[in-house]
């Protein structure tokens, strides 16, 4: 199994970063590595996503949604040919530090003999994920929109 995780802070309730994280019609505006959220954001059903590596390559798939736990877990997981050969899960998770600064944890987990063969590939898309963290911590800090109830 390989892991790849990248955490902050945010100085924002985990209401204010979730609001923003499940904002996905924004997303161009502010993510340069997570482009793209479908229309269809329903918890066992699949769902479009679209990334943008570092070197600037666009990729679409559909995983299945297998979290949407308001202000607190958004996660999908998906397969390359077969799930005993290449199955990822990857987890926006939010937990809150204090009662206005939430931390944010960006996990990939990979399963199977293939994550291990791609492994160059596959290590460049963990500095991805302190971007994509930077971003969104940046659009939320800067946001002068109190949460949503």
């Amino acid at each position: 199994m390989l892991v790849y995780t990248a955490s902050t802070e945010i100085d924002a309730t985990t209401e204010q970063v979730w609001d923003v994280l499940t904002d996905f019609s924004s997303y161009p505006a502010w993510s340069a590595f997570i482009t793209g959220v479908g229309d269809t954001v329903v918890v066992g059903e699949p769902i479009q996503i679209t990334l943008v590596t570092r070197g600037g390559r666009s990729s679409t798939f559909t995983p299945r949604l297998i979290a949407l736990e308001r202000g607190r877990r958004f996660a999908w997981s998906g397969h390359l040919l077969h799930p005993a050969i290449f199955t990822g899960v990857h987890e926006l998770v939010l937990e809150p530090v204090s009662a206005d600064r939430t931390r944010l944890i960006h996990r990939e987990t990979l399963t199977g003999p293939l994550p291990y063969l791609m492994y160059p590939l596959l290590k460049m898309n963990s500095s991805s994920y302190r971007d994509y963290n930077a971003a969104l911590k940046q659009r939320v800090e800067s946001s002068d929109e109190p949460a949503k109830s």
